[in-house]
């Protein structure tokens, strides 16, 4: 990811929103704020997401996007908005609405909100400065404000691990927490895996829980989509975002209970809602326990 530039992937997932919002049946999977945030970042960002965004009311635009989405990886515009569905709510079904932390939250608008809905929460963003900076631009031009949300810029391919400090004064570590790393934990390393795990516990009452995505290693040993065209992973690799971590399934329960967390079964309406679409990425819920092993 470059130091000056948003993330590729969260203007892509943003554009998404923006596409989906305009498709039938699926358009009710987008919130409206969702639609105006993105809609805002494809006019303002650059002359080619402007281009982008003035087209997406052409239905045979759509279309043309739609097969690209069919070569390239089907199903996966529906698949964002599933799972960020999904992790809303386990959000709201965890009890633990008191804190919301976002590890890399790109545009979404989940933290927005639920402090609009709960507004004695708080809420912390922690995302790369430049992706945070056009988020905070388009927030503002919709006049939304969020008194109870902190953004906190991190640069995550700078040495250095987070620190029981960085979340600030008004953070609490004895009330429970409701911790979202979605379609995050896939871009570092294992090493570094293990260090948000370890700083979610380190700074979360027991009872807390995280939310979380994970890739699963194809047959071949790669961490990629499972259905993925090779272009994808050119994409990815050109704007330095390319996936390095993944776990198989069977794997999860041992790991987690390592770093000092248990994993929750999911319900079947939240497994199938994720993973009907078959596209390789899944979502898993683990809860704070008493201490790493």
């Amino acid at each position: 990811m470059k130091k000056d530039k948003a993330s590729s992937t969260a203007l892509l997932i943003a554009a998404s929103f923006a596409f989906l919002s305009r498709a039938q049946p699926d358009s009710s999977l987008v919130p409206p704020d969702s639609r105006r945030l993105g809609d805002w970042l494809l006019w303002n960002y650059s002359w080619f997401t402007r281009s982008v965004g003035a087209c997406l009311d052409f239905r045979w635009f759509r279309a043309l996007l739609h097969g690209i989405e069919g070569f390239a990886l089907p199903g996966i515009v529906e698949h964002y908005a599933r799972r960020k569905h999904a992790i809303e709510s386990l959000a709201r079904e965890s009890g633990q609405l008191r804190q919301l932390v976002v590890l890399g939250a790109g545009f979404d608008t989940l933290s927005a909100r639920l402090l609009t809905e709960f507004p004695d929460m708080k809420a912390w963003e922690i995302d790369h400065p430049a992706t945070q900076a056009w988020k905070i631009k388009g927030m503002a031009s919709s006049q939304r404000e969020s008194p109870g949300l902190a953004f906190l810029p991190r640069d995550f391919s700078l040495p250095g691990p987070l620190t029981s400090d960085f979340l600030g004064p008004q953070y609490r570590k004895e009330l429970g927490t409701f911790w979202v790393a979605e379609g995050f934990l896939m871009y570092f390393p294992v090493q570094k895996v293990e260090e948000f795990f370890r700083f979610i516990h380190q700074n979360s009452a027991i009872g807390s829980r995280v939310a979380f995505t994970f890739m699963q290693p194809q047959d071949d040993g790669r961490v990629d989509f499972r259905r993925s065209s090779g272009g994808i992973r050119l994409w990815l690799a050109c704007r330095s975002e390319p996936f390095a971590w993944g776990i198989l399934q069977k794997d999860l329960p041992a790991f987690l209970f390592r770093l000092g967390f248990r994993l929750l079964d999911l319900s079947p309406q939240i497994t199938q809602e994720v993973s009907r679409l078959n596209v390789g990425e899944y979502l898993a819920v683990a809860e704070v326990s008493l201490s790493e092993t």
